[in-house]
């Protein structure tokens, strides 16, 4: 099988290599990992199943496909002596930036959670696998399900329902898994795309967003909150979205613990609103104000479509600007 490996050194070309059941070992694999290193640079397809691979050979074939860009499907199925350092060195596979493998095809390996659960460290920042097989491993147990369930959408904070992973589709499990786990994968396997997938995650884990980080940036980030939501309220979804109660209490949290500030903030929107509705001659409004002796810039360049929304009151081009700001209005709306 070496020399029949070393042979297809002479067809660079090769784009489909399937030796499933040929007992190539150890000593195989390094043969092959020569042949994948330097010579079948458009392979896309490897097919290893049922070889007698052990750890040291799955070490040598990661380390010679880590800069693979072509190959797209990998099968390791039956190939029961990889242990849990075989499947750590498979996962920093799934971790190389360069991958761009879409399915790996793990069955009938004894994988418990502890590989799982690496593999599910690997796949935090993976944009591009699809399927991972994990059908007939049987010792995987609530902990590793767990951890994938988390993978595909960590629910501790909105940013990391954004960060999560929305492109695993597939495990090819036919036992029943965790109800989260299965309602993630349909949604990743859904037509919406990436962004969408993340948006209705977070409408559906977050009732209510803890903005409290975003502080930092003041009020320029608000306008932005609100044209996100905006933009969810056309999400498709099976269950409700509340988009109202959330902009209000999006709200609520900068006014509650930065009231002169958003009494600032409010001036400035009024004005940028003014002038672009109205007068139309400015399409862009930079107020510096001097709050608590500290200086302060808003930009405003965008207001979302539902201003008063923002705003804690009405105003017309006939009533004008009012000088208080009757902040009772966001706390019973």
């Amino acid at each position: 099988l070496v020399g029949i490996i070393l042979a297809l050194s002479m067809h660079p070309q090769l784009e489909i290599l399937d030796l499933q059941g040929s007992g190539m070992g150890r000593n195989g694999c390094v043969a092959l990992a020569t042949l994948v290193r330097w010579r079948t640079t458009k392979l896309h397809t490897l097919h290893l199943g049922d070889n007698d691979i052990d750890d040291e050979g799955v070490e040598h074939l990661t380390l010679a496909l880590a800069n693979s860009r072509h190959l797209r499907m990998l099968a390791l199925s039956s190939n029961s002596s990889i242990t849990i350092r075989g499947w750590r060195a498979l996962s920093a596979l799934l971790e190389a930036p360069s991958s761009n493998l879409q399915q790996l095809l793990l069955a009938r390996n004894g994988i418990g959670d502890e590989g799982v659960v690496a593999f599910a460290s690997a796949l935090t920042k993976n944009r591009a696998l699809k399927k991972l097989s994990l059908y007939k491993n049987p010792s995987i147990t609530a902990g590793g399900w767990a951890a994938l369930s988390k993978l595909l959408c960590d629910a501790t904070s909105v940013n990391k329902t954004f960060l999560s992973n929305h492109t695993l589709q597939d495990l090819v499990r036919p036992y029943r898994l965790p109800s989260d786990l299965v309602s993630s994968l349909n949604l990743n396997s859904s037509e919406a795309g990436r962004n969408q997938i993340a948006m209705i995650k977070i409408l559906k884990h977050h009732n209510d967003f803890d903005l409290q980080p975003l502080f930092e940036w003041d009020f320029k980030v608000l306008p932005f909150v609100i044209s996100w939501l905006e933009a969810a309220s056309i999400c498709p979804t099976n269950f409700e979205k509340n988009i109202r109660r959330r902009k209000l209490s999006s709200i609520y949290q900068f006014v509650r613990d930065m009231p002169m500030m958003y009494i600032e903030f409010a001036q400035v929107v009024v004005e940028w609103y003014l002038g672009k509705k109205y007068w139309k001659n400015s399409n862009e409004l930079s107020l510096c104000v001097d709050s608590r002796s500290q200086q302060r810039n808003f930009c405003i360049t965008e207001i979302p479509p539902m201003i008063e929304e923002i705003l804690p009151f009405s105003f017309t081009p006939q009533t004008g600007v009012p000088d208080l700001f009757d902040l009772d209005y966001l706390v019973f709306a």
